[in-house]
């Protein structure tokens, strides 16, 4: 028997990606990924229809009372993030990065949108100035009620590639920064009984590629802090989780950067990302997919864990 042409076969998967693609979409659209409990209080109305205040669909507000803190939050998807808290009603938004003309150009646009807005230079890999800068923020600002750790690197090289410097770099930014924040900001969210983490870690963490060795690894122990630490605060209803897993996002940390099937799964836009992180937040979802089809990359990965070979 001879071998089917390579353009008839190349039309053949596209057709079946594209279906494929098309179901999955119909699909997740009915399954409604996790989302907690709300605990707002019930204020008596327990008796008719039995409606209490943990009902799901009230979700968290974003309020005047609100300070946000959003680091890496001069560019990129954290300026984005910080615009669409501003949109939502946030009263105070703070800007942490360490680029000061960045972050002053973003501060001047949230204050446009609606929001007081204040900007302080801090790497977030620098436990020192991060503790600093956080009692200068309270001092200044207020306590913080919505942390986002935003703030990223990538060196994207592979292992015996990658210069010791920047696999430091990367780690120090992209995971450390995180528990030096929640040092920060964390102890006061607790002993009011309010507040909202929020990481922005990517969908590498759970399926990655190679040639980002120190951002794949990065983003799964982000990814691994951030289920710990939702689980630990179970007791503490008030203060809750999000981690946002997105794909490929089209900023200036992955300029230039070609996706092997990006006609499949095209390059997210950062304010599509920022948006969709913002009502994860208003509706308490524990973990976001963008797009939702990735959970289908993270289940064939599971697939071929198990040591079932995946088609080729």
């Amino acid at each position: 028997m001879s071998r089917p042409r390579a353009p008839l076969a190349r039309l053949a998967a596209c057709l079946l990606a594209w279906l494929a693609r098309t179901a999955l979409r119909a699909a997740l659209r009915l399954v409604p990924l996790p989302r907690r409990r709300s605990f707002h209080k019930n204020n008596n109305n327990d008796d008719k229809g039995g409606r209490g205040g943990d009902d799901r669909r009230n979700g968290r507000e974003i309020g005047a009372d609100d300070v946000v803190l959003v680091t890496g939050g001069g560019r990129g998807i954290g300026r984005w993030l910080a615009l669409e808290f501003a949109r939502q009603g946030a009263g105070k938004v703070v800007l942490w990065g360490r680029t000061e003309e960045t972050l002053r150009t973003t501060c001047a646009e949230v204050r446009q949108a609606g929001s007081d807005c204040w900007y302080f230079v801090c790497d977030v890999a620098d436990r020192h100035a991060v503790y600093r800068q956080a009692q200068v923020t309270r001092q200044k600002v207020g306590e913080v009620t919505v942390l986002v750790n935003n703030a990223g690197v990538v060196a994207g090289h592979s292992l015996l590639n990658i210069d010791d410097e920047a696999l430091l770099s990367t780690e120090h930014v992209n995971v450390l920064g995180h528990f030096w924040t929640l040092k920060a900001f964390l102890p006061s969210m607790l002993s009011c009984g309010h507040g909202h983490v929020v990481c922005v870690s990517s969908v590498l963490a759970l399926t990655a590629l190679p040639g980002a060795i120190d951002y794949c690894t990065s983003k799964a122990a982000a990814f691994g802090l951030m289920e710990s630490l939702s689980l630990g605060l179970e007791s503490t209803p008030g203060v809750r989780t999000t981690t946002v897993l997105p794909y490929l996002t089209d900023t200036d940390m992955f300029r230039g950067v070609k996706p092997r099937f990006s006609w499949l799964f095209p390059p997210l836009h950062a304010e599509l990302v920022a948006r969709r992180t913002v009502e994860a937040v208003k509706r308490d979802e524990a973990v976001v997919f963008m797009p939702r089809s990735m959970v289908l990359l993270v289940l064939m990965k599971s697939v071929q864990c198990w040591g079932v070979p995946l088609p080729k």
